[in-house]
């Protein structure tokens, strides 16, 4: 009988070494590497005689850091009465992802028409609206 008490309290000792020496072990969790593609947007102005701004303000666009081919500029002109739709047309030469809309068949009255044409013209899911 004393046998079979040293016998198992032996083997209860054996497991729990055996459990400590794994719970002592770090446990390495692998990252899964996934290169993480830039973000995709589409950049919309409406823009109502902006004469004086447009032309800054795209090109202050392009000056950030972001690459030029992960974004695009819509110029939706909500019917300038002045040279904001020249000026952007003439931008477009120097940038090849700025595109300019008339907003002649706009569904809502104000900006909140320009800006849904631009959103339905737009290629990117993620939008972002600039004044």
């Amino acid at each position: 009988m004393i046998f079979v008490f040293i016998a198992s309290g032996c083997i209860y000792l054996v497991i729990n070494l055996i459990w400590f020496i794994a719970l002592k072990k770090p446990v390495k969790i692998k990252k899964k590497s996934k290169k993480k593609s830039p973000l995709q947007i589409s950049i919309i102005v409406a823009a109502k005689n902006e004469e004086q701004n447009i032309q800054r303000l795209i090109q202050s666009i392009y000056a950030n850091e972001y690459d030029s081919s992960n974004f695009e500029v819509i110029v939706v002109d909500d019917l300038s009465t002045d040279n904001t739709q020249a000026l952007v047309k003439k931008l477009q030469s120097g940038f090849n992802n700025l595109k300019l809309i008339s907003s002649v068949d706009k569904h809502y009255p104000g900006k909140k028409g320009a800006l849904a044409i631009g959103i339905v013209a737009s290629k990117y899911d993620y939008i972002l609206i600039t004044d």
